[in-house]
Protein backbone atom coordinates (compact mmCIF):
# COMPACT_ATOMS: atom_id res chain seq x y z
CA UNK A 1 0.00 0.00 0.00
CA UNK A 2 1.30 2.99 -0.95
CA UNK A 3 0.86 6.45 1.45
CA UNK A 4 2.17 9.71 1.29
CA UNK A 5 3.32 11.68 3.87
CA UNK A 6 5.22 15.06 4.76
CA UNK A 7 8.43 14.91 5.71
CA UNK A 8 7.42 17.83 8.59
CA UNK A 9 4.95 15.44 10.11
CA UNK A 10 7.58 12.69 10.52
CA UNK A 11 10.18 14.92 12.01
CA UNK A 12 7.92 15.11 15.08
CA UNK A 13 9.76 12.09 15.99
CA UNK A 14 11.79 12.70 18.54
CA UNK A 15 15.28 12.37 17.31
CA UNK A 16 17.89 9.11 17.10
CA UNK A 17 14.09 7.15 16.53
CA UNK A 18 13.73 5.13 13.70
CA UNK A 19 10.83 6.89 12.35
CA UNK A 20 12.89 9.77 12.20
CA UNK A 21 15.92 8.05 10.66
CA UNK A 22 13.62 7.70 7.54
CA UNK A 23 12.77 11.68 7.79
CA UNK A 24 16.21 12.05 7.07
CA UNK A 25 16.86 13.93 4.17
CA UNK A 26 18.94 10.87 2.58
CA UNK A 27 16.77 8.08 3.68
CA UNK A 28 19.42 5.47 2.24
CA UNK A 29 21.96 6.52 4.38
CA UNK A 30 19.25 5.56 6.95
CA UNK A 31 19.36 1.58 5.81
CA UNK A 32 16.12 1.75 4.00
CA UNK A 33 15.47 0.77 0.09
CA UNK A 34 14.83 3.46 -2.36
CA UNK A 35 12.78 3.08 -5.47
CA UNK A 36 13.24 4.36 -8.88
CA UNK A 37 10.64 7.44 -8.02
CA UNK A 38 13.18 8.28 -5.12
CA UNK A 39 10.28 6.83 -2.47
CA UNK A 40 11.26 5.07 0.56
CA UNK A 41 10.26 1.35 0.88
CA UNK A 42 9.23 0.52 4.09
CA UNK A 43 8.33 -2.98 5.49
CA UNK A 44 5.91 -1.76 8.15
CA UNK A 45 2.24 -3.52 8.93
CA UNK A 46 -0.16 -1.30 6.85
CA UNK A 47 -2.75 -1.09 8.84
CA UNK A 48 -0.74 0.12 12.27
CA UNK A 49 1.40 2.75 10.14
CA UNK A 50 -1.26 4.58 8.91
CA UNK A 51 -2.78 5.19 11.83
CA UNK A 52 0.40 6.27 13.45
CA UNK A 53 1.15 8.67 10.28
CA UNK A 54 -2.11 9.89 10.83
CA UNK A 55 -2.23 10.54 14.56
CA UNK A 56 1.44 12.70 13.51
CA UNK A 57 -0.40 14.83 10.85
CA UNK A 58 -3.00 15.49 13.35
CA UNK A 59 -0.90 16.51 15.90
CA UNK A 60 1.48 18.80 13.53
CA UNK A 61 -2.20 20.42 12.24
CA UNK A 62 -3.57 21.10 15.73
CA UNK A 63 -2.97 24.22 17.21
CA UNK A 64 -0.55 24.01 20.03
CA UNK A 65 -2.69 25.15 22.50
CA UNK A 66 -4.86 21.90 22.07
CA UNK A 67 -4.48 18.95 23.43
CA UNK A 68 -4.79 15.70 21.07
CA UNK A 69 -5.60 12.49 22.94
CA UNK A 70 -4.10 9.87 21.70
CA UNK A 71 -5.77 8.24 18.49
CA UNK A 72 -8.90 5.75 19.89
CA UNK A 73 -8.41 2.50 18.26
CA UNK A 74 -10.35 -1.07 18.13
CA UNK A 75 -9.18 -3.60 20.28
CA UNK A 76 -8.12 -5.40 16.82
CA UNK A 77 -5.57 -3.13 15.93
CA UNK A 78 -4.43 -1.36 19.35
CA UNK A 79 -1.81 -3.63 20.05
CA UNK A 80 0.02 -3.83 16.58
CA UNK A 81 0.10 -0.08 16.95
CA UNK A 82 1.49 0.28 20.21
CA UNK A 83 4.02 -2.38 19.35
CA UNK A 84 4.65 -0.28 16.10
CA UNK A 85 4.92 3.12 17.77
CA UNK A 86 7.30 1.06 20.45
CA UNK A 87 10.12 -0.04 17.76
CA UNK A 88 9.50 3.44 15.68
CA UNK A 89 10.62 5.40 18.78
CA UNK A 90 7.02 7.29 19.06
CA UNK A 91 5.50 5.46 21.84
CA UNK A 92 5.30 8.57 24.15
CA UNK A 93 3.89 10.91 20.99
CA UNK A 94 1.13 8.38 20.17
CA UNK A 95 0.15 6.20 22.84
CA UNK A 96 1.20 7.57 26.48
CA UNK A 97 -1.16 10.57 26.86
CA UNK A 98 -2.52 13.79 25.56
CA UNK A 99 0.15 16.12 23.47
CA UNK A 100 -0.43 19.41 22.60
CA UNK A 101 -0.47 20.15 19.10
CA UNK A 102 2.43 21.60 17.05
CA UNK A 103 0.37 24.38 15.04
CA UNK A 104 -0.11 27.95 15.64
CA UNK A 105 -2.08 28.98 18.87
CA UNK A 106 -6.17 29.29 18.08
CA UNK A 107 -6.95 33.03 17.05
CA UNK A 108 -9.55 34.52 18.33
CA UNK A 109 -12.51 33.44 16.78
CA UNK A 110 -16.50 32.48 17.18
CA UNK A 111 -15.18 28.54 17.98
CA UNK A 112 -15.31 27.71 21.47
CA UNK A 113 -12.19 27.03 22.40
CA UNK A 114 -11.61 23.19 23.89
CA UNK A 115 -10.69 22.69 27.23
CA UNK A 116 -7.08 22.66 28.29
CA UNK A 117 -5.70 19.58 29.63
CA UNK A 118 -3.15 19.29 32.49
CA UNK A 119 -0.74 15.96 32.25
CA UNK A 120 -2.59 15.73 36.18
CA UNK A 121 -5.92 14.77 34.24
CA UNK A 122 -4.17 12.30 31.98
CA UNK A 123 -3.49 9.79 34.85
CA UNK A 124 -0.80 6.55 35.29
CA UNK A 125 1.45 6.33 32.39
CA UNK A 126 1.60 3.15 30.58
CA UNK A 127 4.99 1.70 29.55
CA UNK A 128 5.79 0.50 26.09
CA UNK A 129 5.09 -3.64 25.49
CA UNK A 130 8.66 -5.08 26.31
CA UNK A 131 9.35 -6.45 22.32
CA UNK A 132 8.78 -10.11 21.71
CA UNK A 133 11.50 -12.75 21.37
CA UNK A 134 12.20 -15.11 18.55
CA UNK A 135 9.15 -17.97 19.67
CA UNK A 136 6.72 -15.25 21.66
CA UNK A 137 3.24 -14.48 20.28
Amino acid sequence: ERLSVARDALLLAPEGSLLRRVAAPRAEDGGFSIDGDGRVFLNFPPRAFKRIIDHLVFLQMAPSDVAVKPPSLPWAVREEVEHLAWLLGVWDLVVAGPQWGRGAPLETSTRPRPPRLGWSLCGPRRRPPPPLRPGQG
